[in-house]
């Protein structure tokens, strides 16, 4: 069946005139001035595009352009129609811009916090370094100053010189901190010092690595002082020469809580320095909740070192470890030590926390 495409152009026009005129209308439109041309494809540009410039032949009648008065284009019904399509701009009601907020994810200043959890990998600070760090506190709430919990687990601890391969602080008890000092400071000041679960775990690797940092070999290295320095000094011999230095130093855990230290030591006295190999032996301890050295004996050559140079190089190993009497922040208070020949040494008790700093004051 061939189609009339004319006639079913024709026909959808019509349906749509119908709808949108009224008889009264209709009747109106037609006793409009007929078209100037019978060119359909002009009519059909001027109906969709009135430009007076684009209407070559003439088009339709300046009432149909919209150059005659209002009251004639309000009532022509081809304008009616064209407006379906062709909306008036002015008939869209001005709107303001959209004003958007400033977006605030987290308003550390007054929040509260069901669960708060940090996690850090390969973290790096001023003094201090990290492999991981996570910590989890609960019911935490910066206005009223409380939490319910706190958990803080560090694997790779590097505090300045000191590693620790694992440490754990917890409590499940309800805790109240100063919120000015945390705001302000960067400090979790709690009001009143806090008991919590500590375990810590020092391998023999990172027990070697303390030994060898170059702080750690200073504090171990003793040179003259006092009238001893002035006298040498007097015979032209330099006093940072009289002494001994350690140079190097390797730990081996052993049974029975036992530890065996290897020194590489310079015996100096002016420009004469000599290399002293010295052998410790040492028990590992704990007193007053820290860890200790005890009966503690160095060998050298086959000979025991005289009991002052002895005592004196003992004091310094032991004086490494004297981080518990010096912090304020927080102490420990073990109570269980373990040692795993050739591998590391565990140890458990309480801690006691006053503060807990975030940052540099």
């Amino acid at each position: 069946m061939k189609i009339d495409y004319v006639k079913l152009l024709n026909m959808i026009c019509l349906v749509l005139i119908c709808q949108v005129f009224t008889p009264s209308q209709f009747a109106q439109a037609q006793d409009q001035p007929q078209l100037n041309s019978g060119n359909q494809y002009n009519n059909y540009n001027n109906f969709t595009n009135p430009n007076p410039s684009n209407n070559q032949n003439g088009g339709y009648d300046n009432s149909v352009n919209g150059n005659t008065n209002s009251g004639q284009n309000a009532n022509n019904p081809l304008n009616s129609l064209k407006n379906i399509f062709t909306p008036n701009p002015n008939s869209i009601p001005n709107q303001a811009p959209l004003s958007v907020p400033a977006l605030t994810f987290v308003d550390v200043s007054n929040g509260q916090f069901g669960k708060l959890e940090i996690n850090l990998e390969a973290a790096r600070f001023q003094d201090t370094a990290v492999e991981n760090l996570h910590l989890l506190a609960t019911n935490f709430d910066i206005t009223a100053g409380k939490l319910s919990s706190l958990d803080i687990g560090i694997i790779g601890g590097h505090v300045q010189d000191f590693i620790f391969d694992r440490l754990n602080l917890s409590n499940n008890n309800e805790m109240f901190f100063n919120t000015n000092d945390f705001l302000t400071q960067k400090t979790l000041t709690f009001t009143s010092p806090v008991q919590a679960n500590v375990y810590a775990e020092i391998s023999q690797k990172s027990l070697n690595s303390f030994l060898n940092a170059p702080n750690t070999l200073n504090r171990l290295s003793a040179t003259a002082t006092g009238k001893v320095a002035m006298i040498a000094n007097m015979f032209g011999v330099n006093s940072n020469n009289l002494g001994f230095s350690v140079m190097s130093a390797s730990a081996n855990l052993a049974k029975n809580n036992q530890l065996k230290l290897n020194l590489d030591t310079r015996l100096g006295l002016g420009q004469n320095t000599a290399s002293v190999p010295v052998e410790a032996s040492t028990v590992i301890n704990l007193a007053n909740g820290w860890v200790s050295l005890e009966d503690t004996h160095l060998i050298t050559a086959g000979q025991e070192l005289p009991a002052a140079i002895a005592n004196m190089l003992v004091s310094r190993i032991n004086n490494l470890t004297k981080f518990n009497d010096t912090s304020k922040d927080i102490s420990f208070q073990f109570t269980k030590l373990t040692v795993q020949p050739n591998r590391k040494f565990l140890l458990s008790g309480m801690a006691t926390i006053n503060k807990l700093r975030f940052g540099k004051n």
